[in-house]
């Protein structure tokens, strides 16, 4: 059996069936950067996270001094270690194709790579990437999901509008964020369209009511950078890419990959390298994507079928170097959450 590694192709240059291009996957977003991984015989990478109060003064800060006085008491640097393990991943399925036979040209085989199979397995492996992504947003690593202020429903609830407040518990939650930013994070928020067309019709930002001439919703488009700059947030990060939810064999699902996500935090978006030991980065924030290997499609020939397979991989860990004290994230459904019933 041979196998091999093939160079990643633009995804946008595809034939015969329609994909995604990279840049509406939420991982082309996420700060990320190169951790070690079992390809290099050091499954995990282990960093020194800086403790947050070493650049903060304590109490009133200073004293008065001069020559001849003792300078008081040290304060040595605190650090924490963090260590990344990347996993290893697989397409759940390869695509398979005939080899040629003796004499047969090989121009239409590489255009077949580059048109259909590699820019295919590389979609499909980041839609996998991306669905890890939104399930760590929601996960316990920041806490309980936060809930709006309600009379008993969801705010896609209009009879229960006026029990409502989104706007101001939204804010009441940033602000244990918002006090960091002055160190450098980027305070972000990580949702899909159809939480921003629930929030872009609620009339606590449209104005709108009884006896308002006011419409009773706002562009999308337009209400996400107006939801950004009522907010003070930094960035809004909109994923509105698809992913089918249903297992290989069963009748296809089709949804948005984040469906219901709502998620603010800080980002740590500097470049950062953990491949070298002695590097200096110390990847901060509420999330992070650590690459062991990014996307790539392997194939192989298996002996006496003559065929040859080809198949998505990747090797990543998604780590939160602070968890939630610098991110949180919003109930998806039912009183206090976004929807009644989640989008379809």
């Amino acid at each position: 059996m041979t196998s091999q590694s093939l160079i990643a192709v633009e995804i946008e240059r595809v034939a015969e069936s329609w994909v995604q291009n990279e840049s509406s996957f939420l991982h082309s977003q996420v700060p990320s950067g190169f951790v070690l991984d079992s390809r290099t015989l050091a499954k995990t990478t282990t960093y020194q996270l800086p403790s947050l109060s070493n650049t903060l003064a304590d109490g009133d800060g200073m004293f008065h001094w001069r020559p001849g006085t003792d300078p008081g008491e040290g304060k040595p640097l605190e650090y924490t270690p963090k260590t990344v393990t990347p996993q290893g991943y697989a397409n759940t399925g390869y695509d398979q194709r005939d080899l040629p036979g003796p004499g047969s040209p090989w121009a239409p085989l590489v255009r077949d790579l580059e048109n259909n199979i590699v820019p295919l397995q590389l979609s499909r492996s980041s839609g996998s990437v991306d669905r890890k992504i939104v399930a760590f947003c929601t996960s316990g690593t920041f806490g309980a999901a936060k809930t709006f202020t309600n009379g008993g429903s969801a705010l896609d609830a209009p009879a229960d509008y006026g029990n409502q407040r989104p706007d101001l518990d939204i804010n009441a939650n940033l602000r244990l964020l918002s006090k960091w930013m002055s160190l450098g994070l980027s305070l972000e928020c990580w949702t899909t369209t159809n939480v921003l067309q629930v929030l872009a019709r609620h009339p606590v930002y449209t104005g709108a009511g009884t006896g308002s001439a006011r419409p009773t919703s706002t562009p999308v488009d337009e209400f996400s950078e107006i939801f950004r700059r009522l907010h003070g947030l930094d960035r809004v990060v909109v994923v509105d890419n698809i992913i089918n939810t249903a297992r290989q064999g069963q009748t296809a699902s089709v949804r948005r990959t984040a469906n219901t996500l709502l998620w603010f935090g800080l980002v740590d978006r500097r470049p950062w390298d953990l491949t070298d030991p002695k590097s200096p980065d110390a990847p901060d924030g509420a999330i992070q994507l650590a690459w062991g290997v990014k996307p790539y499609v392997h194939n192989w020939r298996p002996e006496g079928l003559e065929v040859e397979r080809f198949q998505g991989r990747a090797s990543f860990d998604i780590f939160s170097p602070r968890g939630s004290d610098f991110g949180h994230f919003y109930t998806a459904t039912g009183a206090g959450g976004i929807f009644t019933t989640a989008p379809a």
